[in-house]
């Protein structure tokens, strides 16, 4: 069988597990007859980029592929550029039977798909986790561990923390992630806030955590889908097997195959006795952070019993692992760096146990097989699958992940208990070789083969007498390029002395093909020179026609969006002209309220003028309150009689006298029973003189922060108009420049009429909320006046019982129109902005319109100018210009009408705001106060 081996790295470039394993399935399958290629990558700068090295060894051979770009986003680390093009291109020349992949990262998904489009068999050997997360080991970059799988914006954090990691150049090649407190403080709490998920504190924009997740999940559904399109996942633990299922893959693709390694060098070293005195810990592997090496150091470094610490592996992370060889040197360990895998059997001999202290979650480390193979029991992490290879007590112990206390304590318990160790060693399990592992994917590469050829289309039977010519046709296509070659070679050899022709050897041959110059293969040369400036060309054609294409489709939404903005502002137009017809009817009910009111008034004076003889102080307080509300009722009529605002307090105004007169006939009864509680109240009315005078000097301080809030507001209503304007002009240059002026200046005119309108009703608002603060000043006076009376009748009892209840009264009544009048703030504001939105539909309707209009003119001139006098024609086109000049004067004036009317409104809705927040505490105050007097009464 030709048999393609695909793996991310290989000795002697990089010695980990998976590299040392592919080389060991390599070698085994070539010793049982098989042509094994491998497929890997490499960097060597002297070489050119993507370029192909081949190379034989132990009877298989490695082809390079030089990769010097490294990936600028998340989207190229998934399918580096170019990487997958090449591998279908040696795919073409070499035609292997089957392509068993032992790891995508650093090469990309497009492999496997390059492969499976050629109809070939492909399997795959999970070594982690990377089917299911992108971060295979499931560390986040600050190397805690994470348990969340399927979610794309917890899944785009890391990407996120990957990009702050890599402003950090002191990390060098920090792997998979860095611990946070090695980092510079700022950087750890922007780590911190990114992992967190906090988006304040992680000063990145909303838009980049929303793109993240975006791109997070295209590119999950990605790796999901190619990966569940292979024919054969391989896993070596139950533990891993049970993560891909819980990951979304297919279960029935999903075979549990435990690893199997070269065991008979390993021979010599379980041969050596142990235990040696003093005991010989060992560590010996990648020298990456998630291997947990620094668990191992910060164990060794508490124990009090002699041992000794010897320490194998190197690695890319020069930072990390050059404070680990410091640390061992400083506790006085060997430190024996990088090793070739020829001598992993003397490496093992010169160790008694083997420490595995892994903080991410591991699946079958190597390492465990070589260390039982060769007689040395293993101290393990309790996580992951490493349960399923060290059974604790048996062949080895565990202790949890990251606890260099729990680690010493297992590393105590070999040296204290003397026979523990014998019987760890003698619970060592057989390990499966590798020849036994070759023979059982031979047989899973059958199924995965029968898989392979279901997904092919059936081929069209041929006819009876070309069944052979197709036969012989696909074997020639299924040949490799060196196969077919050699077969050539031989062809011409026989083919030359039938046809008579002198006989050429096949060196002779080859020295005419290749040994001098040819036109050929110059042509050849100039044609790949050519085609790869037509491909970077098409390239270059095919983002621009992207960029193009994405461009019209924005613009179509734009255009889809204005219509149904403009469908929209009919729909708003046509609810509008039904409120005012309400408005219409609600306003002549108004009027008929306020006969009614005047009519209530009068009666009102006449029972106050009844009473004034029994109440002499209080009937000249009441009339001069009846006089007040007269003279403000007749200069509400005398400004506007059909303000809605004027027959709305005019209604309060009535309701309150309304209830001051009830409140004069329920006191007479009510003299006897409050008159002993009288000196006692007396003092909280002089509190609450007190704070009224408080409360006018807060009123004073309010007035000064409105005019700051409407200076604010004005920029703000200035920043908001520049930004309408240039919305405007988006649209008007999507209609044509032609268009423009035509446009704006029939938009002035009709917004001309709008703006007076709209003037005229913030001078009518403007006027309400004057009228406001006047009855707010009344009021207080009111209060301070009331408060003089209490204080002069208090040698009367029953007058100054009278004013006390009227205070109390008052204050509750207070509170009830406070609680309105906030009511109806809130209502005005929403009309407003109503207001303001049928305002804006109508002007967008009536733009519409005189820009039609303002087409028929210029149409209607320019006939004119064809068919008319001479004469007549230069008087339209006089008339036209003046008409124009005009429009430009009136659109100057416009703006500064606009100007205004926006500060006016600007103004108006901070006073709203403010009087809201005003009343609403003297709600609260009036509250407090009426609780505070009925507790201090007996």
């Amino acid at each position: 069988m030709r048999l393609c081996l695909v793996a991310h790295a290989f000795p002697p470039h990089e010695r980990a597990g998976v590299e040392n394993y592919t080389a060991a399935l390599a070698a085994a399958f070539a010793a049982r007859g098989h042509r094994v290629l491998v497929f890997a990558p490499y960097s060597v700068a002297e070489l050119p980029d993507l370029s192909l090295r081949r190379e034989e060894r132990d009877g298989y051979e490695i082809t390079w592929l030089n990769v010097l770009r490294t990936p600028a986003d998340p989207a190229e680390a998934l399918d580096p550029p170019g990487l997958a093009d090449r591998f279908a291109a040696w795919l073409d020349v070499e035609r292997p039977e089957l392509v068993h992949l032992q790891h995508m990262v650093k090469l990309g998904l497009g492999f496997a798909e390059r492969a499976a489009e050629r109809g070939l068999p492909v399997v795959y050997t999970a070594h982690d986790y990377y089917p299911i997360c992108h971060r295979f080991t499931l560390l986040r970059p600050d190397l805690a561990r994470c348990e969340t799988l399927g979610d794309p914006a917890v899944c785009a954090r890391c990407d996120l923390a990957l990009a702050v990691l890599n402003t950090i150049p002191a990390l060098g090649d920090y792997h998979q992630g860095a611990f946070a407190k090695s980092l510079p403080a700022t950087k750890r709490s922007a780590l911190t806030a990114v992992l967190a998920g906090d988006v304040e504190r992680s000063g990145l924009h909303p838009n980049e955590w929303r793109e993240a997740a975006l791109r997070r999940a295209k590119l999950d559904r990605r790796r999901a889908a190619v990966y569940g399109g292979l024919d054969l996942i391989l896993a070596p633990t139950e533990f891993l097997a049970e993560r891909l299922r819980a990951g979304g893959l297919r279960k029935d693709r999903i075979v549990v195959l435990p690893y199997g390694i070269h065991t008979g060098h390993l021979a010599r070293a379980r041969a050596v006795e142990r235990p040696r005195t003093p005991l010989r810990i060992g560590y010996v592997g990648s020298m990456t952070k998630h291997k947990g090496v620094h668990v191992l150091l910060e164990a060794f470094a508490g124990l009090e019993r002699p041992a000794e610490l010897l320490v194998f592996g190197d690695s890319t992370d020069r930072v990390f692992a050059d404070a680990m060889r410091a640390r061992t040197l400083a506790l006085g360990g060997k430190w024996h760096g990088a090793f070739d895998a020829r001598e992993l059997a003397g490496v093992l001999e010169r160790v008694d146990v083997l420490v595995v202290p892994s903080i991410w979650v591991e699946n079958q480390p190597l390492a465990i097989r070589e260390a039982f193979a060769a007689g040395v029991p293993v101290v393990a992490s309790r996580v992951g699958a490493l349960p399923e290879s060290v059974r604790a007590g048996v062949d080895g112990l565990l202790f949890e992940p990251g606890d260099s206390a729990d680690l010493r304590a297992c590393l105590r318990r070999l040296l204290d208990e003397s026979d523990l160790y014998q019987t760890l060693r003698a619970g060592l399990p057989e390990v499966k070789d590798a020849s036994a592992q070759v023979v059982e994917l031979e047989q899973l590469y059958t199924q995965a083969r029968e898989r392979a050829a279901g997904r092919r289309r059936p081929a069209t039977t041929p006819l009876a007498h070309l069944v052979e010519v197709t036969r012989a046709h696909q074997e020639l296509v299924d040949m490799p390029l060196s196969a077919l070659f050699g077969r050539v070679l031989t062809g011409l050899e026989r083919l030359g002395p039938l046809l008579g022709a002198t006989q050429i050897s096949s060196a002779e041959l080859f020295q005419r093909a290749f040994g001098g110059a040819s036109k050929t293969r110059e042509t050849l040369r100039d044609m790949d020179t050519e085609r790869d400036w037509l491909r970077e060309q098409s390239v270059g054609l095919q983002r621009a026609s992207a960029a193009k294409t994405k461009e019209a489709s924005w613009r179509a939404q734009q255009l889809a969006e204005k219509a149904r903005e403009l469908e929209w502002l009919r729909e708003r137009l046509a609810g509008a002209e039904k409120g005012l017809a309400a408005r219409a009817e609600e306003a002549a009910w108004r009027a008929r309220q306020v006969a009614e009111a005047r009519a209530e008034v009068r009666s009102v004076g006449e029972e106050q003028a009844k009473l004034a003889a029994e109440k002499v102080r209080e009937r000249a307080w009441l009339e001069e309150r009846i006089e007040a509300a007269q003279k403000e009722n007749r200069w509400l009529v005398e400004q506007q009689t059909a303000d809605r605002e004027k027959s709305a307090w005019l209604a309060d105004q009535v309701d309150q006298l309304t209830r001051e007169a009830e409140w004069l006939r329920e006191t007479r009864a009510a003299l006897e029973a409050e008159r002993d509680s009288l000196r006692e109240v007396s003092a909280g009315t002089g509190r609450e003189r007190d704070w009224l005078r408080a409360e006018k000097a807060g009123l004073v301080r309010e007035c000064d922060g409105l005019r700051g809030e409407q200076l604010v507001l004005a920029q703000e209503r200035d920043w908001l108009h520049s930004e309408q304007a240039g919305l405007v002009r988006e649209r008007d240059w999507l209609r044509g420049e032609q268009l423009v002026l035509a446009q704006e200046r029939d938009w002035l005119r009709d917004e001309q009429v709008q703006v007076a309108r709209e003037r005229d009703w913030l001078r009518e608002q403007l006027e309400g909320l004057g009228r406001e603060n006047a009855w707010r000043r009344e009021n207080q006076e009111r209060l301070e006046s009331a408060e003089v009376a209490a204080q002069a009748e208090v040698t009367r009892a029953e007058r100054e019982l009278e004013r006390l209840k009227a205070l109390v009264i008052e204050r509750e009544g207070g509170l009830v129109e406070a609680e309105a009048r906030l009511a109806d703030l809130d209502r005005l504001q929403r009309e407003r902005i109503g207001h303001l939105e049928r305002e804006l539909a109508a002007v967008t309707e009536r733009a519409a319109h005189f820009e039609s209009h303002a087409e028929r003119l210029l149409r209607r001139l320019e006939e004119g100018q064809g068919e008319r006098p001479r004469e007549r024609g230069e008087n339209d086109g006089a008339a036209a210009s003046e008409l124009l000049e005009a429009l430009l004067r009136e659109l100057q004036w416009r703006r500064r009408e606009m100007r205004a009317a926006e500060q006016e409104l600007g103004a108006t809705r901070a006073r709203s705001l403010l009087l809201r927040t005003r009343l609403g505490r003297r709600a609260g105050n009036w509250r407090d106060r009426d609780g505070e007097t009925k507790e201090s009464k007996p």
